[in-house]
């Protein structure tokens, strides 16, 4: 018994992991087209932040994409199948 509950908790465990897909894509100025660095990008309960270039990865089985930024307001987008997000978000005035 207690071998079958292993079993059930190690599937259900990588049946999770395994349905979360990889998303990438990037965070630019809607005016400019420049990436944003250190953006927040968030899809359902994972979040992570931009390099450099503006690029993120993250895992998640969600279909939306938000991002924000410093000096910049808030966007979210639906990826569907694609698993790219490329995200342009605007300046806020300061």
């Amino acid at each position: 018994m207690f071998r079958s509950l292993c079993w059930a908790f190690v599937f259900s465990f990588v049946s999770s992991y395994i349905s979360a897909s990889e998303i990438s894509g990037r965070v630019i100025d809607s005016a400019t087209g420049q990436p944003i660095p250190n953006a927040i990008v968030t899809s359902g309960a994972v979040s992570t932040r931009t390099n450099a270039k503006g690029e993120f990865g993250l895992q998640s089985d969600e279909n939306k994409v938000a991002a924000r930024a410093y000096g910049h307001g808030r966007a979210s987008i639906v990826i569907g199948d694609q698993h790219r997000a490329d995200i342009a978000i605007e300046q806020t005035s300061r």
